[in-house]
């Protein structure tokens, strides 16, 4: 979801009634915030030069003939689709393809309203996340903390994380500023104690980040490859190629399952955990 589509939605979700939600919308994607409806109107093929403006102020409606002309005006997709198509069915009855009451479409733009928030925060802990990843040293420090009071001094960020006590601090500041991380007496804690990571296959610091502590990786195999407190596993099986994106999802959830049983608040040490799956 780039920055717009966010904003649109966003906006869409403060509206209940289609008239408003186009007006949103329109001023949103203008660049200097007032819609050109003309220029609308034209590009969405309409032989009336006033009919959007006339549908946002209310002296015309929306028919199926026009109805889908309107959709390409706001030319976007998706969630804020169906969000718009739902407010309009619940105002003009020839939209109502489905003949749903009052109450059913009510429901159903509940329920959609539900699964746009729920994408906006998806995209906010993604946005956190890419954060994080910029650098192994950032994923040390979070690493280190716990999210129970009274939080964690500086030093034993150190101790836990390998880095020295004046880097920890200057990460820590950058974090606050992210409000991922919170502050009192001197001590340090996290705001939630997982953040989620789904999205972040093209995020460019999280390839970093990955691509650094797989360099890393090597180097402790070449020199603690049979130490007891350290795995390194590999196995080959015959897979069809179609499962893959399943068995990725799986092994992801199955890392993060095995992660949240096994960290310690307040641990002594930051755990590694890499995994790659391909063919």
């Amino acid at each position: 979801m780039d920055a717009k589509e966010k904003r649109l939605l966003v906006a869409a979700l403060a509206t209940d009634d289609y008239r408003s939600c186009l007006k949103a919308i329109f001023a949103l994607s203008a660049r200097s915030g007032r819609p050109n409806y003309s220029a609308l109107t034209r590009k969405a093929g309409f032989s009336s030069r006033g009919f959007i403006a006339d549908v946002v102020e209310g002296r015309r409606r929306l028919t199926p003939h026009s109805f889908p002309k309107m959709l390409k005006a706001v030319g976007s997709s998706g969630l804020l689709r169906q969000y718009l198509t739902r407010l309009v069915q619940l105002e003009e009855p020839e939209l109502n393809h489905d003949a749903l009451t009052f109450e059913q479409l009510q429901i159903k733009l509940k329920e959609l309203r539900a699964k746009i928030q729920a994408k906006l925060a998806l995209v906010e802990k993604v946005n956190v996340a890419s954060e994080l990843f910029r650098s192994q040293q950032i994923l040390l420090v979070y690493a280190s903390l716990g999210s129970s009071e009274p939080g964690t001094a500086v030093d034993e960020v150190s101790t836990r994380s390998g880095l020295l006590p004046t880097i920890c601090e200057s990460i820590l500041e950058h974090l606050i500023r992210q409000g991922v991380v919170v502050s009192a007496a001197g001590r340090f804690r996290t705001t939630e104690s997982t953040l989620l990571f789904e999205g972040l296959g093209d995020d460019h610091g999280f390839k970093a980040s990955y691509l650094e502590t797989l360099t890393e990786l090597k180097r402790k195999a070449s020199t603690r490859f049979n130490a007891q407190d350290q795995l390194f596993f590999q196995c080959f099986f015959s897979v069809n190629q179609h499962q893959l994106p399943e068995l990725k999802r799986r092994m992801r959830d199955l890392a993060g399952e095995f992660v949240e049983e096994n960290k310690a608040e307040g641990g002594d040490a930051v755990g590694r955990l890499l995994i790659g799956l391909y063919s």
